[in-house]
């Protein structure tokens, strides 16, 4: 995905408190970087809404790369045979997820979330907070020690929020921007959902997991909470009001209060579609 939010793969909205010009985010040479501009509340939760918001204007169709959709039949009652959605966010490494200056407790308070955003109707390339119900894999900063001088694992908490809750754990290698961080330190959150097949056309729920790990340890730990997570949202359905719309999304705000900043290097993600009853 590009990494300048002026692309028109994305859409940014700014809401309740960060609805100002000190909040930005912006292309910064090859990262996306934001900043939150001053201290206050940009918290997101339910119905609350105080952060930056970055949404592909494109839903997501996780039979993309299945064989070709019958012609006619409506995107919601495509039948997806069992697909995996994965979306990564890669900061860069030396100044971590969240970061800033000792003026703002070098991103105290600050989140980062990725993940998706829903919708009951198709939002025709224009999305935004009506209707939506979001949840993705998050990372928040917890101290306001500065990273560079800072080891304990605890500076950092990584797993999921959704429109209804969160949970989160400590990274046991830290992250690649604290003191003496290693090849191992993470550097990314990662979100990934499972599309089940359907039993007689039931409305299928989405199993999902949220949390961060190392782009350069293959095979290497996962920091997330010790369970999955679904909702009545992310779902495939025949009924065509029932949260098929799914856009990718990436929000920028704190977990209460607090200011920092972000520099991200890389957005990608994949869809991985069994065949589609065809012979592998």
């Amino acid at each position: 995905m590009s990494l300048n939010p002026a692309d028109p793969s994305w859409k940014l909205l700014k809401n309740g408190n960060a609805n100002n010009s000190l909040c930005t985010v912006t292309a910064d040479g090859p990262y996306m970087k934001s900043s939150l501009g001053v201290s206050s509340t940009y918290n997101i939760g339910g119905t609350t809404n105080n952060c930056m918001s970055l949404i592909s204007t494109a839903h997501i169709k996780p039979w993309e790369n299945h064989t070709a959709r019958p012609d006619g039949t409506p995107e919601q009652l495509v039948q997806p045979e069992a697909t995996l959605i994965k979306l990564e966010i890669q900061f860069e490494e030396s100044h971590g997820p969240l970061n800033g200056t000792a003026a703002n407790a070098f991103g105290q308070g600050g989140i980062v979330i990725g993940g998706f955003v829903s919708y009951q109707n198709d939002q025709l390339g224009d999305p935004g907070y009506t209707g939506w119900n979001y949840k993705g894999a998050m990372v928040r900063k917890v101290y306001g020690s500065d990273p560079a001088t800072y080891a304990p694992q605890n500076l950092y908490r990584a797993g999921h929020k959704t429109y209804f809750t969160y949970a989160d754990n400590a990274s046991p290698v830290g992250w690649s921007n604290q003191l003496n961080a290693t090849s191992v330190s993470h550097d990314c959150i990662v979100f990934e959902l499972g599309v089940p097949t359907r039993r007689n056309g039931n409305t299928g729920q989405n199993a999902m997991i949220g949390g961060s790990y190392s782009s350069t340890n293959p095979f290497g730990q996962t920091t997330m909470t010790n369970y999955e997570f679904h909702d009545n949202s992310t779902v495939t359905s025949n009924v065509a009001s029932n949260g098929n719309y799914h856009h990718l999304w990436i929000a920028f705000g704190t977990f209460t209060s607090g200011w920092a900043d972000s520099k991200i290097k890389r957005i990608r993600y994949c869809i991985q579609p069994l065949p589609s009853r065809v012979a592998i």
